[in-house]
């Protein structure tokens, strides 16, 4: 979580950099906070992303959080890099842009409960620790619309098809031998995601 701090104070000390520099360079730099929903597993994510323009070019980096029914009890972190391709330029009400979106997550889930068993002797307590270590990698490619608010705000709406992997290991430790074990698996999916960002620009 180390990355939060770091990326606030960047975000505090954004707009002097910026103000400065605004005379000199073709660059525009701001701050976005894009959110999307995956159709296919129902995550949301939601990502506070530092961006910068240039002309019809705009790219955005920052962390990204997961929400949702399937990583509810998980600790998730990841980071988001999105580029954004304007082909009407700067300066419209109305833009429309062709995107690629990409993440990487890592997530960690720890349980420990007490497990009841019977044997010859008589009644067997004992505690059972499950820890589970996760990754995920995704790439989506599509089209959004981005309407100009006011001078530096917008606001946007975008829809992209794609895929990604994900792994994870777990480990089960018990006071009962009989019951550790280990275990890992790999898969891949397609995936698609709705999206909605809320953006400035210094």
């Amino acid at each position: 979580m180390r990355i939060l701090p770091f990326f606030i104070f960047v975000l505090l000390y954004l707009p002097a950099i910026s103000q400065n520099n605004s005379t000199q360079s073709p660059y525009k730099l701001g701050v976005t906070v894009s959110s999307s929903i995956n159709i296919i597993s129902g995550d949301l994510l939601i990502a506070p992303l530092m961006t910068v323009r240039k002309n019809k070019h705009q790219f955005e980096l920052g962390p990204q959080f997961v929400y949702g029914q399937l990583n509810r009890d998980n600790r998730n972190i990841g980071v988001e890099f999105n580029y954004r391709y304007y082909p009407n330029g700067n300066d419209k009400r109305f833009e429309m842009f062709l995107f690629v979106n990409s993440n990487y997550i890592n997530s960690f889930q720890e349980q420990s409960y007490i497990l009841h068993s019977y044997s010859i002797s008589g009644e067997v307590h004992g505690t059972v620790i499950n820890t589970t270590k996760g990754y995920s990698a995704a790439i989506h490619a599509g089209y959004g619309v981005q309407v100009n608010i006011f001078k530096g705000a917008y606001i946007g709406s975008n829809v992209g098809l794609g895929g990604g992997i994900s792994g994870y290991n777990s480990i089960t430790i018990s006071d009962d031998l009989d019951l550790n074990s280990s275990y890992s698996g790999k898969r891949s999916d397609i995936s698609f995601i709705v999206g909605l960002h809320l953006g400035y620009r210094f």
